[in-house]
């Protein structure tokens, strides 16, 4: 997993310490995001779209086979969307509206995996999540059975 990461970018290192992951309980700081989060809060849009943040990712893009441009960013135009949402209703814990992008997006996706995992729950196929230990082996395999 390492590799992988590291491989991705120059900076995969930022994710581990030493060639391993953090501990759950331990901080983890990442001075270079923290940078760039500043960057994009002082001048929003242009903070992403323009100078060195989009230099960088640009940089990277290329590095890697890709097209993007400079002034593929600085030209770029969000398209607002009304999203989507469900109520997902669990056992002994309350209901939790989830909000997702609308189609052409993964968002209906993850939706649909929600519907999938509640009516397997109502069917006693699965435990409750709620009995399950947060980002547990268990619950990525039962979303993966969702999905």
């Amino acid at each position: 997993m390492f590799r992988k990461i590291k491989e991705a970018s120059e900076n995969g290192n930022d994710m581990f310490r030493n060639g391993t992951a953090h501990e759950a309980v331990e901080i983890m700081t990442m001075p270079k995001l923290a940078k760039i989060l500043r960057e994009i809060a002082e001048k929003v849009r242009d903070g992403f779209y323009k100078g060195y943040v989009a230099e960088a990712i640009v940089q990277l893009i290329q590095s890697k086979g890709g097209l993007m441009t400079l002034a593929d960013l600085v030209e770029h135009q969000s398209t607002p969307v009304q999203h989507i949402s469900i109520t997902y209703n669990m056992k002994n814990i309350p209901s939790v509206r989830v909000w997702e992008c609308p189609s052409n997006g993964q968002g209906i996706i993850a939706l649909m995996a929600i519907r999938i995992l509640e009516q397997m729950q109502k069917q006693n196929k699965i435990p409750s999540l709620d009995k399950l230990e947060h980002n547990s082996a268990d619950i990525f395999m039962l979303s993966r059975d969702g999905i």
